[in-house]
Formats: structure tokens, sequence, C-alpha cells
């Protein structure tokens, strides 16, 4: 196991301010993305599997890294919170945290989009149940009004739908949980990334992820 403490929080909050960027990038702050960064924090080698994180916490948080944020700087700055909380994530349960992430998306996300496109019938029933059902229901609705529509904001829809209902039946379901957030993002802009990151460091805060003592370094 290993420990995770103020002195490795700290050293990834100075790996993460510099910048993060798309993709496994170099060990050097400023150069790499935010899960290489924890690597760098515990002096492991270069790589995106920091030990000390569950594995839907990982796979959440490499799909998020590598969405299309307005810049390295603006990356680091939205997940540089949920860096320190996914601290020991690997101690929470790995299923209870992607269940709890799908509906959190279905329920406070994907209604985003479902309104912008004028679907605010779905959109109330995921916000009101938030469950896959649900998330399916609206993909249908979606789908049927993306082939005959060329608006943006229906295609998001769709696939933001799509996505989200997949996940109750992926073995990786938070990354499909980020990757509707990303079409969500596409049409209604980056500050959904920033309001994701922080809905998934309230979950880790639930859930007592060990890195979540630390947050206060953030500030």
């Amino acid at each position: 196991m290993y420990e995770v403490n103020v002195e490795i929080a700290q050293k990834v909050i100075d790996a993460v301010k510099p910048g993060l960027v798309k993709g496994l990038g170099e060990q050097i702050p400023g150069q790499m993305c935010v899960e290489a960064a924890v690597c760098f924090a515990y002096g492991l080698p270069h790589s995106d599997e920091p030990p000390c994180v569950g594995f839907h916490v990982r796979s959440l948080k490499i799909r998020l890294n590598d969405s299309n944020w307005e810049s390295n700087q603006s990356r680091a700055k939205g997940m540089l919170r949920l860096s320190v909380a996914q601290l020991g994530s690997d101690q929470i349960d790995q299923d209870e945290f992607r269940k709890i992430v799908q509906k959190m998306t279905i329920q406070k996300f994907l209604p985003l989009i479902l309104r912008k496109a004028g679907m605010n019938e779905a959109a109330d029933r995921c916000e009101a149940e938030g469950t896959v059902t649900s998330a399916k229901a609206a993909h249908v609705v979606a789908y049927n009004a993306a082939y005959y529509a060329s608006s943006a904001a229906y295609y998001a829809a769709d696939a933001a739908a799509k996505y989200a209902s997949s996940a109750a039946d992926a073995a990786d379901a938070a990354y499909y949980a980020a990757d509707a957030v990303r079409y969500i993002a596409s049409v209604l802009g980056e500050q959904i990334f920033h309001n994701f990151a922080e809905e998934v460091v309230q979950i880790l805060i639930q859930m007592k992820s060990p890195g979540c003592e630390y947050l206060y370094l953030t500030e």
C-alpha cells in the first residue's frame, strides 16, 4: 500500500499546477497528464497507472484529462482538487464509485444537453430518476431527433445519452460517464468539465477517499 500524506499531496499539487497535457506526456511538471503527476510525486517510473488510484477512478480521470480543455493550464486548474482527492482511492469500493458517478451524470449533466436540444420531458425524467432506464429512454428520443435534424445540440444529446446509458453494463462505466460529459461540453462549453470534476471530488469525499483529507492544500 502506498502511503497518502501531506508531503505526497503537496508534490502532486506542485506537479499539476504548471499544467496538464493530453496524453501521457513526459515526466516533467507541466508536460504530463494527471495520473503521471501522481507517479511523479511518488518517485515512480513514468506511467498513467499510479497504484494508489482505484481502477474506475483512474479510468474516469484519464478520459477527463484527455478531453478538449481550452488549454493545459485550464485542464490543470479544473483537475487540481480531483488530483488530490483521488489519492488512496484504491481503498474505496470501485463498483460503488461507478454506480454513484453514473447516477450523478444522468441526473445532473445529461439534462443540461437534453434541455439545450429542447427535449424537456426526457430531461425532467433523467433529473428526477437518475436511472439507466431514463437515460436509455432519452437516447431513443435524442437519436430520433438527431436523425432528422442537423443541430449540434441534437447530436451531442444523442451521444451523451448513449454513453450515459451504456455505463451500467460497461466494465469501465466511469470512463463512459466522462465520455458523456465530453459530448455535453462540446456544446455547452468547458465549464462543464470543471463542474463535473468537482462533482466527482464530492463523491470521493462522500466515500472517504484518503486524499480528500488534504484538499485544503489546494485552496
